[in-house]
């Protein structure tokens, strides 16, 4: 069964709903020391018009490594080698490299 979860609404009550999902994600995977899956991921304007849909693999291995291929409609990749997030946008032919916010510094006390 593929999972869903779609946010709006006022605020605390998507603040709520981000809350539960998380929990309810992070339960079910505190088993798992990876996963991958197919991704559809839709954003929507403020008056629920559909602004943008992607597709896409995720594949996610314990404790801090993962790939984000976004296929379509414009290709992307996101990769967390542990130490670093590396963005790389084949249409520009250019990789970015960024720290994790939780291995800055200031993150770190």
């Amino acid at each position: 069964m593929p999972w869903h979860w779609r946010v709006g609404g006022f605020a605390s009550a998507e603040a709520d709903l981000n809350k539960d999902a998380s929990a309810e994600l992070q339960g079910l995977l505190s088993s798992f020391n990876s996963l991958s899956a197919e991704f559809e991921q839709v954003s929507v304007a403020g008056d629920s018009r559909r602004t943008e849909q992607s597709r896409g693999e995720l594949v996610v291995a314990k404790p801090d490594r993962f790939s984000w291929l976004a296929k379509e409609p414009f290709p992307q990749q996101i990769i967390s080698d542990g130490e670093y997030i590396w963005i790389y946008d084949p249409d520009l032919e250019q990789a970015t490299r960024k720290r994790p916010i939780s291995k800055m510094p200031v993150c770190r006390r």
